[in-house]
């Protein structure tokens, strides 16, 4: 089996990771804003190399997707960037789907990766697939299994999310509301509750009752949880795993090893 790319998603001046992590290195650095522009944050003037990340916090669904693609590509070619991962997290766009479906094109012809959510997996078949782990239900090696028959295995990367999340029951939205590490902790600490592990969500899980809300499903990940979502993507045949480094701070080393 052919070694796991591991991408790194990392805010810029978070650490100096090139001697230390085995991972391509992802700038979050980037903004589709207003009137389709792209936006920068005070990156580093030297940062060079790995892949740029693009979000859509506060876009307006307004402005012309070839000059945005324009605008992106330059910006790889300038600091050589070997791709892009569109992070867009708004509901579907009308304009967001065009640039995925232009901008794919554009880096077929000079041989750059782009990245796309897979709510967007029609926009271009020339696009990797990210595949979130962070699921309420269900099964996490069928969802995978799903997606590798659908898109083919080398189209995916695993976006593997850690889940830290707290749910009120009945929870028909599938919803929960994110906890920090501090909280999910507080919450341990305070109701003492026995921790079980779903092989279907590949998370833990505990309950615990409030008098003021009720009845609470908390789900979250722990190293070993991490590690199993890993090996089902291995096992799958999945070539790339994603991972956020502030989510993952505490394991890096373990992971990225």
């Amino acid at each position: 089996m052919e070694k796991i790319q591991f991408i790194l998603a990392t805010p810029p001046n978070a650490f100096s990771p090139h001697s230390t992590y085995q991972a391509t290195i992802a700038h979050m650095a980037y903004r589709l804003g207003q009137s389709g522009h792209l936006f920068r944050s005070a990156a580093p003037s030297a940062t060079r190399g790995g892949l740029m990340v693009v979000d859509d916090l506060g876009f307006d669904g307004e402005g012309d997707a070839p000059t945005f693609c324009k605008e992106v590509l330059q910006e790889c070619v300038a600091r050589n960037f070997e791709g892009a991962i569109l992070n867009f997290a708004q509901e579907k766009i009308s304009l967001s789907h065009t640039i995925i479906s232009h901008l794919a094109t554009l880096f077929a012809q000079r041989a750059l990766t782009l990245y796309v959510p897979e709510s967007y997996a029609d926009a271009s078949e020339q696009t990797k697939l990210m595949v979130s782990t962070a699921i309420s239900g269900g099964s996490l090696q069928q969802r995978l299994t799903d997606a590798v028959t659908q898109y083919g295995a080398s189209r995916i990367v695993l976006d593997a999310e850690r889940v830290s999340a707290d749910f009120f029951l009945p929870a028909p939205s599938g919803m929960g509301a994110p906890l920090t590490f501090e909280a999910l902790q507080a919450l341990r600490d305070t109701h003492k509750p026995s921790i079980f592990f779903s092989n279907e969500l590949c998370s833990h899980y505990f309950t615990y009752m409030d008098q003021a809300s009720g009845a609470h499903f908390v789900m979250f990940d722990d190293l070993g949880s991490m590690q199993k979502k890993m090996q089902i993507a291995s096992s799958l045949g999945i070539p790339a795993i994603l991972f956020c480094y502030p989510e993952i701070v505490d394991w890096a080393a373990t992971l990225l090893s």
